[in-house]
């Protein structure tokens, strides 16, 4: 899990909306758009692989999620689980 092809949950600054990302893409473009309000919100890509690197390890504290699911927010979610739709 949390390998490049797999998915970030995000949280909109703006409006508080959380969806998943591609980790690929969070590295690309270095921002990502809200899908519900259009905010951009810019994640610096050395604070990002290292939250990559802790949820790896399951040391990521996701409790800022509200609508993620529950192995998302404290970084036990099993290897190569899919996240369903919350």
């Amino acid at each position: 899990m949390f390998d490049d092809d797999g998915l970030w949950p995000c949280k909109c600054s703006a409006c508080e909306h959380e969806w998943y990302a591609s980790i690929a893409a969070l590295r690309a473009d270095r921002e990502v758009i809200c899908p519900t309000c259009s905010a951009s919100n810019s994640i610096p890509v050395a604070e990002f692989n290292t939250a990559v690197l802790a949820a790896r390890t399951g040391t990521y504290d996701f409790s800022y999620l509200v609508r993620i699911p529950a192995q998302f927010r404290f970084g036990s979610a099993a290897p190569r689980q899919r996240p369903g739709v919350a």
